[in-house]
């Protein structure tokens, strides 16, 4: 699949449309057999919106590069994972064939809500771009 560079390059002459697309909360991929009625250059596929337990964000990515024939982003967030998990998704990632990642921080968590949940913070969204160069 083409990464989004490539995708830009080709297509200068117009806008360059992106869809954002949240995994879903269950193992069941038919809500996102409707993303094959939108035709976007490609599709963000969010991480734990919401800080959410869904779907990972690879995962979904590569199904809709699989299934629907569109090239997408996915995302991970730094917060979420230790240096070995982040290391060992992305590895996993590539080995998918997905080329186009977002790498963020992620929120804060604040004491509302459930309460459990603590930062890992194993990179900075920068050292771990510097660690997959």
């Amino acid at each position: 699949m083409s990464t989004l560079v490539e995708l830009v390059a080709k297509n200068r002459r117009r806008p360059f449309v992106v869809c954002d697309v949240s995994p879903p909360r269950s193992g069941n991929t038919e809500a996102l057999s409707a993303l094959s009625s939108v035709t976007p250059d490609m599709f963000f596929v969010a991480a734990n919106p919401g800080r959410t337990v869904r779907a990972s964000s690879p995962s979904i990515a590569q199904w809709i590069e699989s299934n629907i024939k569109t090239p997408a982003l996915f995302t991970m967030v730094t917060r979420d994972m230790n240096k070995t998990a982040m290391q060992t998704t992305l590895l996993g990632a590539h080995i998918m064939g997905l080329r186009n990642l977002v790498v963020v921080k992620g929120d804060n968590f604040n004491n509302s809500g459930c309460g459990t949940d603590k930062p890992v913070k194993g990179f900075t969204p920068t050292a771990f771009i510097r660690s997959v160069r």
